[in-house]
């Protein structure tokens, strides 16, 4: 049977059933398939699950992403759709199911690029002074923002590292990111003062999360969310979200202020291109002006020698 009979015979709701189980059979992260389950659905819905795969239009997706669009979706939520579309329809073209993807030619949403506020370093003091640490879940939350501001960690990486995957004594974490992508991240000594206090009570068997609720629970991931928010209310942090992506963007901007590349970066978010890492080089523009300022070879010359070669070119005449 050639792909164009597959085609006609394959319904929309079968082949989104195959792309999902395929997600499943390669290991995506569930919170990511549960995603693409959500979205191809809904496309699935609009468009008429019973449609044959062969039928579907250019115009079907256009206007499905349309539909989302006029329900008030943020750009980047536009652009979640278009690209969950995208790479649904390109698996089915390398499956030989269609001959050419229905997406092809629509454009994409123009997203404005967000405005990344990191926490300053008196910021990153008084949030980290919020959480009781005479407490369990103060020393946990403690540990938690310690670590995701030292290491760039993402929120889902850190609620589901165990403690077999943390070593004390080299200061770093494996980690499995996005795409099952598997990556090492590290922290400095004062995150691994408060892991291995944290570590005292947690009590933890080498193949346990790390992170769990005051049940010895695993924590849900909006528990981090709206906690991180409570403690940067009231260590009064304002004008700037406090989250744990917060977090990651104060370790990326930290790490280029301090004098670390782009590309050592990039692996250590996990990032697959350069695209991502390149925002933060970006809007790091502003502060690394400031760098600059200090460390820059003609000025300090300059300034070693009262700028005596400056004054003498201006006297001389141009030839």
């Amino acid at each position: 049977m050639t792909h164009v009979d597959a085609a006609a015979t394959c319904t929309l709701a079968d082949a989104v059933g195959s792309y999902l189980d395929w997600h499943a059979l390669r290991g995506s992260a569930a919170a990511h398939r549960k995603e693409l389950r959500r979205m191809l659905l809904a496309f699935a819905e609009l468009t008429g699950p019973s449609q044959p795969l062969g039928d579907v239009t250019r115009d079907h997706c256009a206007a499905f992403l349309r539909a989302v669009q006029d329900r008030g979706s943020k750009p980047n939520t536009q652009n979640a759709h278009h690209r969950t579309l995208n790479a649904f329809f390109r698996w089915l073209c390398e499956e030989k199911r269609l001959a050419d993807s229905p997406m092809r030619r629509v454009p994409a949403p123009k997203v404005p690029l967000e405005q990344i506020k990191p926490l300053s370093p008196e910021e990153l003091t008084r949030l980290l002074r919020q959480p009781d640490t005479a407490t369990f879940t103060g020393m946990r939350d403690a540990t938690f923002i310690a670590l995701l501001a030292d290491s760039g960690l993402r929120l889902s990486e850190a609620t589901n590292v165990k403690l077999a995957e943390i070593d004390l004594r080299q200061r770093a974490i494996s980690v499995v990111g996005k795409g099952g992508r598997p990556r090492v991240v590290f922290f400095g000594d004062t995150a691994a003062r408060y892991l291995r206090e944290f570590l005292k009570r947690r009590e933890a068997e080498p193949e346990d999360v790390v992170f769990i609720s005051s049940l010895g629970e695993p924590l849900c991931r909006h528990t981090m969310t709206t906690r991180l928010r409570r403690y940067g209310q009231d260590a009064g942090i304002s004008g700037k979200r406090v989250s744990p992506h917060t977090l990651r963007h104060t370790f990326a901007i930290s790490w280029l202020l301090g004098g670390g590349d782009a590309l050592s970066l990039q692996r250590l978010l996990g990032h697959s291109t350069q695209a991502m890492t390149s925002r933060y080089v970006n809007f790091a523009a502003a502060d690394l002006a400031k760098l600059h300022r200090t460390v820059s070879p003609l000025d300090r010359m300059s300034a070693g020698s009262g700028g005596a070669s400056v004054r003498s070119q201006r006297r001389t005449r141009l030839r």
